[in-house]
């Protein structure tokens, strides 16, 4: 599924404060409301984080967050962009809750 980055406004050189939204379509279709957390595998299988889904999450706020994405974003130059217009990256279900995020070269 094609997802969007997001940041809180900060663009933090650590990579804290960034994340990818997830579309309502693909969040109904790709995610279930039992599951507490995801797994992320960013980038490589190597590099995994768990994500908690905040109830947010099914809200207004369809966002998975972390230091971990935000730092891959930055690796690869997606760490900023225009208002209104984020970047577009792959985050692949591999199965239950495990996805897979990269950017599509």
């Amino acid at each position: 599924m094609i997802v969007t980055t997001w940041n809180n406004g900060s663009y933090n050189s650590s990579g804290s404060g960034y994340g990818v939204r997830i579309s309502k379509l693909n969040r109904a279709e790709f995610f279930n409301e039992s599951w507490d957390k995801v797994v992320i595998h960013i980038g490589e299988v190597e590099n995994t984080v768990d994500i908690h889904i905040n109830n947010t999450f099914w809200g207004k706020c369809p966002e998975l967050r972390s230091i971990e994405i935000g730092k891959y974003l930055i690796k690869k130059g997606l760490n900023t962009w225009e208002k209104g217009n984020p970047h577009r990256v792959l985050l692949i279900h591999k199965h239950n809750n495990e996805f897979i995020l990269k950017v599509d070269n």
